[in-house]
Order: structure tokens, then C-alpha cells, then sequence
């Protein structure tokens, strides 16, 4: 039991809700950033960007939007293929 104890304290925070200008926000005032996809990948990074707007909709209430235009802030998901990995 302690060793879990020691694990998680030693474990880094990913989710805040308050942030700095130095934090990537993936969710700020009811917005979340879009998704960005190439949609010559395969089924599975479709899956998984399915799966990613249902988490975001359930902890934000807001669904991110996904398709192929990237943005100056956006969230890329793809396989290494993927046009947007590459150019990356």
C-alpha cells in the first residue's frame, strides 16, 4: 500500500483548471481546441478521435470538432503516416 502511495505522489499533474500563458489549454472558457486528422488514416485513429470527443464532451460538456484543417492550436491524432505527423 505504500508503494502505490509513493507512486502516485511522484506522479506528474496533467489536468489543471487554472493555468498559465505557458500551458497548452485543451479546454478554456466552454471551448476546446479542434481535432485534426488525415482521412487517408486508418479506421482505428478514427476510433480513437471518437472516443477522444466523447471524453471531452463528458468532462467539458463541449464535443471538439474534428477534420483536416489544422489550426494554430489544435490537437493532431494520426498514425506516423499521417500527412500532418510528417509535416510535423
Amino acid at each position: 500500500m505504500a508503494v502505490i502511495g509513493a507512486i502516485a505522489n511522484a506522479a506528474d499533474t496533467f489536468v489543471t483548471f487554472t493555468g498559465t500563458k505557458a500551458d497548452f489549454a485543451v479546454s478554456r472558457n466552454g471551448q476546446v481546441l479542434s481535432i485534426v486528422y488525415d482521412d487517408k488514416d486508418s479506421e482505428g485513429v478514427r476510433m480513437a478521435i471518437e472516443s477522444l470527443q466523447a471524453d471531452f464532451k463528458a468532462v467539458t460538456g463541449s464535443e471538439p470538432q474534428a477534420g483536416q484543417t489544422a489550426q494554430e492550436q489544435c490537437i493532431i491524432i494520426g498514425s506516423l503516416q499521417s500527412h500532418f505527423i510528417q509535416q510535423r
